[in-house]
């Protein structure tokens, strides 16, 4: 703790009297002259003003050690993520990274830019039924789901067991009786699951790995997750960043592969559903059925509250933003102005056709190289401040040395020095309007281009966290032309959007980087990862061992390690907020996770008993 200028004025007072001669016994602190004490006090008060700023120092010191020392990319804004479909025109489509997708932000109005986390096969078709139980719903073009059948019940269908009407609009072609992984352009069908609103939803989304899959009477093979996905980012962070999204959402996906799969709507409806629901199918369009056998955790309550929906995928909030500049012979230096921060650069290629590469360790001594580099803080010497903080300097150092001319007393010097405070008070008010400080222009700087010529640049920007809390169901739009318009919309909200570190918040990353390099393995190690993702929400972690009861029936209590998250109470956030951020943390952990045991993060006042 910093001592009190009290504190430091009684410890001069004493240490003066002893100087003096005085014993203890004989000493008394209040009984100086006044004078002296007013000295002591004077000097104790810039003691201590010395003493706070040495004290906090160190922090900036360490600040901005960890400022120079951790990579651009791991304290840059991270994008926000959600899930999303669309349907394809044609048979079969593919959504690609840089295919554009925007919608509009219900709370601010701004524009967001949204981008497929990859790339993801699309087919001409929708889940269009739902059975289960004795309940039948349909859905409509933006997946709301309708009651149309109630089944007497006599006649309820089986119970863990969901019909999925699945209707291919894109019809095949004469003489096709299926639909499956051998036919042209249909490799896959992928389907997202949600239950929106019910507790442990993660728990059934697990479970689903357990669940059989028929079409009629035919089993057909399946796999968690996407399925094969075509590994081509462009760029290490682009890899990280769409990761962990698709490790985020990734259990609540089933992809149906291989042969067997009927796509003719010819086959006929399946008994159960004929006697359940006879007076209401004949009114819907031909469907193939798709029966999901699935574990007794779900219930009569949570499959009426199951949804299910074809051609789904997780997107980004990212933007490609595209730029010109005119190349010169001797600083090819540019700023990257836009209203969003910059998350990455896509490509640089200048009208020579020349193709720019990222400035990496290896490519240092290759000096022929056109390579490319992105300075976030500006481009300077090593103790460099940005321009807005230089102003603020040389502002502060003009005030305060004008004031040493005023006592040379000539009328001159005195108007000057009255001329300079004017021009001060005007820069001071200039300064506001100016402030970038927050939120500093990144340059691009060029090594080996052409003398002249345009250079063309395409980048990635993002909302960051102004993006977070889309709505599910927003609508989406786009210009690319081989989706249906109707139809596009989130299905889920957009989360996980954070803006660039601050120093402070930047000291548990740096201590995350020294302790697992990528890997965790210790206690510490995810105490460390959990504390880094948000420091200004998370404020405390603890591990300890538990206890699950494991999905598949025939394994028996499985011990795990359990991360509770506490959060800060300034923080206030809502149950679904920190079960989000529960999410953000254990995805992150699973890419990183490298023990045995498994993982399960809750916050702190969870019971872990749960399942």
């Amino acid at each position: 703790m910093l001592d009190t200028r009290e504190q430091i004025k009684s410890r001069m007072l004493r240490e003066a009297a002893r100087q003096w001669g005085y014993t203890d016994a004989q000493m008394d602190t209040t009984a100086f002259d006044p004078l002296v004490d007013l000295l002591v006090g004077a000097l104790a008060t810039e003691s201590e003003r010395v003493y706070q700023a040495v004290h906090e120092s160190r922090g900036r010191i360490l600040e901005r050690l960890v400022q120079l020392l951790l990579p651009e990319v791991v304290t840059g804004p991270r994008p926000a993520h959600a899930i999303m479909t669309a349907q394809a025109l044609d048979l079969t489509a593919e959504v690609r990274r840089e295919d554009a997708l925007t919608a509009r932000h219900p709370q601010t109005g701004e524009e967001v830019g949204l981008s497929a986390a990859g790339r993801f096969p699309l087919v001409n078709g929708r889940v269009t039924c739902l059975a289960a139980g004795t309940q039948l719903w349909r859905f409509d073009d933006y997946q709301n789901r309708l009651p149309i059948g109630q089944a007497p019940p006599h006649r309820r269908l089986p119970d863990y067991t969901l019909w999925i009407g699945l209707e291919m609009l894109g019809a095949p072609l004469p003489g096709e009786s299926t639909l499956d992984a051998g036919s042209p352009g249909v490799d896959a069908l992928r389907f997202y699951f949600d239950w929106k609103n019910l507790p442990n939803a993660q728990q059934y989304a697990q479970a689903m790995a357990q669940s059989r899959w028929f079409v009629g009477d035919r089993p057909l093979p399946f796999t968690t997750g996407y399925g094969p996905l075509p590994d081509d980012a462009p760029t290490e962070l682009i890899r990280t960043i769409e990761q962990h999204a698709l490790r985020y959402y990734r259990s609540q996906f089933i992809t149906l592969t291989g042969a067997g799969l009927a796509g003719q709507p010819g086959l006929p409806t399946p008994a159960p559903l004929a006697n359940a629901f006879e007076t209401v199918l004949p009114g819907l369009p031909p469907m193939t059925w798709l029966r999901v056998e699935l574990p007794p955790v779900f219930g009569t309550d949570t499959l009426t509250r199951t949804d299910c929906v074809l051609n789904a995928f997780p997107v980004l909030n990212r933007q490609l933003v595209r730029a010109t500049f005119r190349l010169s012979g001797l600083f090819n230096v540019f700023p990257l102005t836009t209203d969003r921060p910059l998350l990455d650069i896509a490509d640089v290629t200048d009208s020579d056709g020349n193709t720019y590469r990222p400035f990496t360790e290896t490519s240092a001594d290759a000096t022929e190289a056109r390579t490319f580099a992105v300075r976030q803080q500006g481009v300077g010497r090593f103790d460099a401040r940005d321009a807005y903080a230089l102003v603020n300097h040389m502002a502060d150092q003009l005030r305060d040395e004008s004031v040493a001319f005023v006592g040379l007393g000539q009328d001159s010097l005195q108007t000057q020095v009255e001329d300079i405070r004017r021009i001060l008070q005007r820069i001071r008010q200039n300064l506001p309007n100016a402030n970038t400080a927050a939120d500093p222009t990144p340059f691009l700087v060029i090594n080996n281009a052409p003398a002249n010529g345009t250079l063309f640049v395409n980048y990635w920007a993002t909302s960051a966290e102004r993006a977070n809390r889309l709505p599910g169901g927003t609508r989406i739009d786009t210009q690319a032309v081989l989706f249906r318009r109707e139809g596009m919309q989130l299905l889920s909200p957009l989360v996980g959007g954070a803006a660039r570190l601050d120093p402070s918040g930047s000291l548990p990353v740096f201590r995350r980087a020294l302790l697992t390099r990528g890997r965790a393995l210790t206690v510490e190690d995810i105490r460390a990862i959990a504390l880094s993702l948000y420091p200004d929400a998370i404020a405390d972690v603890t591990v300890q061992k538990g206890v699950t009861v494991p999905t598949d029936p025939r394994q028996g209590l499985t011990r795990t390690l359990d991360v509770r998250l506490s959060f800060r109470p300034g923080a206030r956030l809502l149950p679904d907020e920190q079960a989000q951020l529960c999410r953000e943390v254990a995805a992150l952990l699973d890419g990183q996770w490298a023990g045995v045991l498994p993982l399960r993060v809750f916050p702190a006042d969870v019971n872990s008993t749960v399942p």
